[in-house]
């Protein structure tokens, strides 16, 4: 099963699915680069999921995000703590 969540402050909100335009494009990495791979030409995609938020109002959010993918062997999320003044 494939998890594809989102809430704020507890209530879902429905990821909308984005995909690659073209499906697949050229990058160029960087040799000084976050994960430490070797720099060069390769081929990516920005295929996925998505949260369009309209502006929210002052106020403290928590967000959590939850997905998995490969039916359920890969799994990630993230949660943030929002405070909007």
């Amino acid at each position: 099963m494939v998890k594809k969540d989102c809430y704020i402050n507890g209530v879902k909100i429905e990821p909308t699915r984005i995909a690659s335009d073209p499906a697949l494009f050229p990058v160029n990495i960087s040799d000084d680069n976050f994960f430490g791979i070797k720099g060069g030409k390769t081929t990516a995609a920005a295929d996925g999921y998505w949260v369009f938020l309209k502006s929210l109002p002052k106020g403290t959010y928590s967000i959590c995000f939850e997905g998995s993918c490969e039916f359920g062997i890969l799994n990630a999320g993230a949660d943030y703590d929002l405070k909007i003044i």
